[in-house]
């Protein structure tokens, strides 16, 4: 699996633009290869992207609550259809089992699974284009 995401970080300096790159790894659900920069034309960016062909599949709005501890980045994530959600992240499997246990988780409370709002049903699916 290969997206782009086009999203503004509203919590940034007055909000920041970013353009990132996504590839699924083979064999894992949860963990993705990632290129990301910042954007400072977003409309040049959207252009960008139709030309390269890309459609837009979704459009989501969300709050996000992010802590970092160590190489370990926490973010509470908040969407208006399905109950907000811990997502951890690291720079290696370790260092997000780490988080998980310093989070009071075991691998067994980890969610795999299509993604977190097949998870909640229907009703959840963000609107696709």
């Amino acid at each position: 699996d290969l997206w782009v995401r086009l999203r503004l970080d509203a919590a940034a300096n007055g909000g920041a633009w970013e353009l990132s790159l996504k590839r699924r790894a083979p064999g894992e659900h949860t963990a993705a290869e990632e290129v990301a920069f910042g954007v400072t034309d977003v409309d040049a960016a959207e252009k960008l992207l139709g030309l390269l062909g890309a459609v837009l599949r979704r459009e989501i709005t969300k709050d996000r609550v992010t802590y970092v501890l160590r190489d370990v980045r926490f973010d509470l994530e908040f969407f208006s259809l399905i109950p907000p959600y811990l997502e951890i992240e690291g720079s290696s499997r370790r260092a997000v089992e780490w988080g998980l246990r310093v989070a009071g988780y075991t691998a067994e409370d980890v969610f795999r699974g299509e993604s977190v709002f097949h998870h909640y049903g229907g009703d959840a699916l963000p609107r696709v284009h």
